[in-house]
């Protein structure tokens, strides 16, 4: 990791572990593209912390060049809190099938 913030980004998540078991995975797997891309530091919430119990997970069929199927890409929706009661922004995190990402970050001032 590079930063404290990249830190107790993932640090939470990964101590509850039983309350987490399904999304660990998921988990791991930003955790490590997190260390190639430092998305967490380039995100315009830089207090928020993801609320990890709260995850959404979908699946969402891709379409390839000319109809064929080009598999199933993964979306993740995390909210963020600075405070444990109120929402400073949203995650949202697209996984393709080749195993590339798409980060999103949406924070209260976007929404206004």
């Amino acid at each position: 990791m590079n930063s404290k913030r990249e830190e107790a980004f993932f640090r939470e998540a990964l101590s509850k572990t039983s309350r987490l078991r399904n999304n660990k995975i998921i988990i791991e797997a930003l955790k490590k593209q997190n260390e190639r891309s430092h998305f967490v530091s380039k995100m315009k919430d830089q207090s928020g912390l993801p609320v990890w119990d709260k995850m959404l997970v979908f699946k969402k069929p891709i379409t390839a060049n000319r109809g064929e199927d080009g598999g199933t890409a993964e979306e993740y929706v995390i909210p963020l809190t600075k405070d444990k009661e109120n929402l400073s922004s949203i995650l949202y995190i697209t996984r393709y099938p080749d195993g590339t990402f798409a980060f999103n970050n949406i924070d209260n001032a976007d929404l206004k």
